[in-house]
């Protein structure tokens, strides 16, 4: 294949298009590295603002538990993780460090993306732009989570179909299965992306692709990769599935899945995105990637999931709108400036939205806190093990080596086993989530601080639920912790294992 072709921004009819597929434009390697590395610096400078959110103290605690599956993720995540303390220690800024590099990554692969559909440089380093700042990713990079993991490998998947439908080079379906593979022992929700591209195929020209090996091969390496987690899904009696479950109305409605689709697209990617879905349209070959970048996002409104969980498709909507953009603009260099600079100026007002630019008090004052509840989450999570440690130097010394600590979320459980060793506290137990399955076979019973439930809760299980503390938060803010009691309690009334199988959560 030569690479080195130049192709250029003009239309071109479908016949053309189909004559060049083995032929590509330059890679605009310099521009896009340069929208990388912005990526990657930009998002570090503030990574480590604010604290630790709640989600990322479940996934150290998860890194310290490695198993072939958790309640509410699969398994490479929590890997990741390990991986990243055992390189860079236990620090907010470095565990936010893979995150970055995978939102670094998925900007790259928008450039590759639009240089596959033919898009020549200003359409690569559009797209590149595009995906730099779109509210979703920018927002997510900044996290430790599933959620920008999951936008990789839907990104690299994508990229491999395209290529795949370019050039018809069919060895590129075991390629597509393992990526589909780790896609799926990272988040689920690949499915949607799976089901989309099925359906796109059955509907298109290439259903006829269906009836070769290809597909069988990277359904059956992808389930190959998937199978440990099966096997712990039917050892644990599926719990993942409960998970959804028990979610299952918590998600919120259609319509403000809706709303909030135009809204994490923003200002720029929205009109990007409808030229994306026009340019996927227009060229039979792609109609396969053209069906499933409508049809996902519709699965997973049908079922009621969450609004971002359609965010991994928009690198590939924003880079096929960026090749569209690019040509309609085309030898107008003057218009393509003032469309980067639109975009620059339209997210900037988003910014303190999706990363952590202000200083705390301002973003407390300014509100901002309390618009994004990831912000929220990562406030007084040491203050929670402080007030737990006062608590627990209430009991008599001779007590606490045989006293348990419980917590009602896997935040605070998170926050103590994280924090706790410097204030010699054991480590917590939790039935929330997988924290479930920690729990020792022999817990000592002598006293209970309970952190985060209520007093008459307690009073079911204890005779004595003596108060030792409210949480408090950096300038009063009112999160979901904010003034919950922490209690020591005494005397059960029945064993550890009922009132731990009481106290077990989905999140």
């Amino acid at each position: 294949m030569n690479t080195g072709t130049a192709v250029s921004d003009q239309p071109r009819t479908e016949d053309e298009a189909l004559s060049t597929r083995d032929s590509l434009p330059h890679f605009a390697a310099v521009p896009v590295l340069l929208v990388v590395a912005a990526k990657v610096v930009g998002t570090m400078a503030v990574a480590g603002s604010y604290g630790f959110q709640r989600d990322e103290l479940y996934y150290l605690a998860c890194a310290r538990h490695l198993a072939w599956g958790y309640f509410d993720f699969p398994a490479v995540v929590p890997v990741l993780a390990r991986l990243n303390v055992l390189l860079f220690g236990t620090g907010v800024a470095t565990l936010r460090l893979f995150s970055v590099l995978a939102g670094a990554a998925v900007v790259l692969l928008a450039a590759l993306i639009a240089r596959e559909l033919g898009g020549g440089s200003r359409a690569q380093v559009l797209a590149a732009f595009a995906v730099l700042f779109n509210p979703l990713i920018l927002g997510a990079n900044i996290l430790f989570q599933t959620v920008s993991f999951d936008q990789l490998t839907w990104s690299t998947a994508i990229y491999v179909a395209v290529r795949l439908l370019r050039t018809g080079d069919r060895r590129l379906w075991p390629v597509f299965g393992a990526v589909f593979g780790l896609g799926l022992e990272t988040k689920y929700t690949i499915l949607a992306l799976a089901a989309g591209l099925l359906a796109g195929f059955l509907l298109s020209p290439q259903r006829r692709q269906l009836a070769t090996p290809g597909p069988f091969l990277a359904a059956g390496i992808a389930l190959l990769i998937l199978l440990p987690n099966l096997i712990w899904q039917v050892q644990e009696g599926w719990p993942s599935l409960t998970y959804v479950l028990q979610h299952s109305g918590d998600t919120g409605t259609r319509p403000q899945f809706v709303a909030e689709t135009l809204l994490l697209l923003g200002p720029i990617g929205l009109p990007l995105a409808v030229l994306g879905a026009w340019e996927l349209f227009s060229r039979k070959w792609l109609r396969p990637l053209a069906w499933a970048a409508v049809l996902t996002p519709l699965l997973l409104l049908a079922a009621n999931g969450k609004s971002y969980y359609a965010g991994p498709i928009y690198p590939l909507l924003l880079a096929a709108g960026s090749v569209r953009t690019v040509r309609l603009l085309a030898r107008k260099r003057l218009h393509f400036a003032v469309l980067l600079t639109l975009l620059t100026v339209a997210t900037a007002a988003l910014v303190p939205l999706a990363l952590p630019v202000y200083p705390l008090q301002r973003a407390v004052n300014d509100g901002i806190i309390s618009a994004r509840t990831d912000y929220a989450d990562m406030l007084g999570w040491q203050g929670i093990v402080a007030d737990t440690a006062r608590a627990y130097r209430r009991i008599p010394a001779a007590q606490r080596a045989r006293t348990t600590i419980v917590a009602s979320n896997y935040g605070e459980a998170g926050a103590i086993d994280l924090y706790g060793a410097r204030y010699g506290l054991p480590h917590a137990l939790s039935g929330d989530l997988t924290y479930y399955l920690w729990k020792p076979a022999q817990v000592p019973e002598a006293a209970v601080v309970a952190v985060g439930f209520p007093r008459n809760f307690m009073a079911r299980y204890f005779r004595s639920v003596t108060p030792a503390g409210t949480i408090g938060m950096p300038y009063q803010f009112h999160n979901q912790e904010y003034g919950q009691p922490i209690l020591i309690c005494r005397d059960p009334t029945t064993s550890f294992d009922v009132f731990f199988a009481n106290i077990r959560g989905w999140g």
